[in-house]
């Protein structure tokens, strides 16, 4: 099982693996769950370790089985949004469990000013990967890409019964190309445009997989410069 740190952590990540310490529980309040229908107690915890800090949810009985200091082991997890701000979840195929402090030795530093506390992906400094290395990320990916061109777009209906513009581009680097998708955007993206690509995720359409921007991703165009993409190793095509 692969551990990641909380500073790795992006909105829209899953099968998340993490060992936090509780920092800070907050105050029990009383929600009503649309699925349900059920009144469902709630609280706001901030967990951590020596890179950030983020806030968990935690829900019901397992309220009552944390305490300030402890060092849980979360499985399987998910990284959501909530008011503007990431959330880490153990959610309903997620598993938790209380590790001993011999088993791992975390330090979360008590000054908040001393970490950087994870937030919405855009928001600070990113790590970027290459193309090539997209499928294997799956979520939080930020890319720095070229635009080949625009692809054949498409109209997508929702349960809403909104009609909404899916546009779509090739995008690329020296190590592969893409299919980049955007719900309602991209009329401002031509052939050539480069662009910095922060909190996308990797969706399979049709047996094709392309890249996705989550609700707190974002594209801008960049003045890096690409001078190839690699066209022939294209990851959306079929196979």
């Amino acid at each position: 099982m692969e551990i990641m740190k909380v500073s790795e952590l992006q909105p829209g990540m899953r099968k998340v693996n993490v060992v936090v310490k509780v920092v800070e529980i907050g105050a029990i309040r009383n929600v009503t769950v649309k699925t349900d229908g059920k009144q469902h107690q709630v609280v706001d915890v901030t967990v951590g370790d020596e890179t950030g800090i983020i806030s968990m949810s935690v829900w019901d009985e397992m309220i009552h089985q944390i305490k300030q200091k402890d060092i849980i082991r979360i499985a399987n997890g998910y990284v959501g949004e909530f008011g503007g701000k990431m959330q880490l979840n153990v959610g309903k195929f997620g598993k938790w469990e209380r590790c001993e402090s011999d088993e791992f030795d975390i330090e979360v530093p008590s000054g908040r000013d001393e970490i950087q506390t994870a937030s919405s992906a855009g928001a600070g400094p990113a790590t970027f990967i290459k193309t090539i290395e997209a499928p294997r990320k799956k979520a939080g990916i930020n890319l720095i890409v070229k635009v080949e061109g625009q692809l054949p777009a498409r109209k997508a209906m929702t349960k809403d019964g909104i009609s909404h513009d899916i546009n779509r581009f090739l995008v690329g680097d020296e190590t592969a190309s893409i299919n980049f998708v955007l719900w309602d955007k991209g009329d401002d993206i031509g052939a050539g445009d480069v662009l910095e690509i922060r909190g996308g995720y990797i969706r399979e359409f049709s047996k094709i997989l392309e890249l996705n921007l989550s609700k707190t991703g974002s594209y801008a165009k960049s003045d890096a410069e690409i001078l190839d993409i690699n066209t022939e190793r294209n990851i959306s095509r079929p196979p």
